[in-house]
């Protein structure tokens, strides 16, 4: 939500006058600013809380030049939302993780994938894709393990159903975690 359009529901929802909200919505701009500048908290009931904090000085390497570059501390504005707004947002999210379905499709997949790996708990790939590439990493599993990976995808998807598969894919999932290129 952009100013205008924040000016505009407020002015909508009390009845006040745009040109109102418009300079109420300025001076609590303004007093928060001030106030987080003094050390002050700013608690916004329901939103959450705006506060500074003091960042420590550190070292960092420069992205052109390569050299180390010496930084001193500073304060920084922070937000800490209230569990109200917490809680619109996890709604919002998908929470497949707490259906036990979905738990058992994972904890198969990963038992597939961990039956596979050799002793040593590395494998032989090294993913170079994101975690949502999910075409990309079944198709470098099978090129790099063949038989063994379309054994694992059979079994795969003769124990987890069908919905399951098609919302989120574990195998795939399970695989990237292993072998991404990060670890």
């Amino acid at each position: 939500m952009k100013w205008r359009e924040l000016i505009d529901e407020v002015a909508d929802r009390t009845g006040y006058a745009r040109n109102d909200v418009l300079l109420t919505l300025r001076a609590m701009c303004k007093i928060s600013q001030e106030a987080m500048s003094d050390g002050e908290e700013v608690v916004l009931r329901g939103v959450g809380t705006l506060f500074g904090t003091w960042r420590g000085p550190r070292t960092m390497r420069s992205v052109s030049t390569g050299d180390q570059v010496y930084l001193d501390g500073r304060y920084i504005a922070q937000f800490k939302p209230a569990r109200p707004l917490k809680a619109m947002l996890i709604e919002r999210s998908p929470q497949t993780w707490q259906d036990p379905d979905h738990q058992a499709a994972w904890q198969q997949a990963e038992t597939l994938i961990d039956d596979m790996v050799d002793s040593n708990g590395k494998g032989a790939l090294k993913l170079e894709c994101g975690p949502t590439e999910t075409d990309t990493i079944l198709a470098a599993c099978r090129d790099t393990f063949g038989d063994r990976w379309s054994k694992i995808e059979a079994t795969y998807s003769a124990t987890v159903p069908d919905e399951i598969r098609q919302e989120r894919n574990y195998l795939a999932v399970a695989a990237h975690r292993r072998w991404a290129a990060t670890r």
